[in-house]
């Protein structure tokens, strides 16, 4: 199911986790299946992916997409 909220819509069966700080890409590196890194390269100011997060048998246990919007002032 899908909801508009604020000109976007949103899977009602999806959370939002915000991650936010100077390790933030290298914290989700070592978590996830794609290479964070897409948000540390220059002119990289929006950016979006999906991802899976994996147990340790490398079975997907989750899939997410992680993005990194613009902000206020940029």
């Amino acid at each position: 199911n899908l909801k508009q909220w604020s000109n976007n819509f949103i899977a009602e069966n999806r959370n939002v986790i915000s991650v936010r700080g100077p390790d933030a890409t290298s914290f989700l590196q070592n978590l996830t299946t794609n290479d964070m890194r897409i948000f540390s390269k220059e002119g990289s100011d929006r950016a979006a992916l999906m991802t899976a997060f994996l147990n340790p048998k490398g079975r997907v246990m989750f899939d997410a997409f992680v993005v990194k919007p613009k902000l206020a002032g940029q």
